[in-house]
């Protein structure tokens, strides 16, 4: 976790508001809590971006 510091602070510095990952364990909840961020994995990105999709009616 202490590696991914940097990541967390980079993101929120550039103020994305999630992070795609493939490794939850590297981004606890605790720490998307306090940076403000979502983490999600890449399959949970394109079932939001489907749901946004599906929501408009594109």
């Amino acid at each position: 976790m202490e590696e991914d510091v940097p990541i967390i602070a980079t993101a929120v510095t550039v103020q994305v508001d999630r992070l795609l990952t493939l490794n939850h364990n590297d981004f606890p909840s605790e720490a998307a809590a306090q940076s403000g961020l979502r983490i999600q994995s890449p399959a949970e990105f394109i079932q939001t971006i489907r749901a946004i999709i599906n929501a408009t009616d594109l």
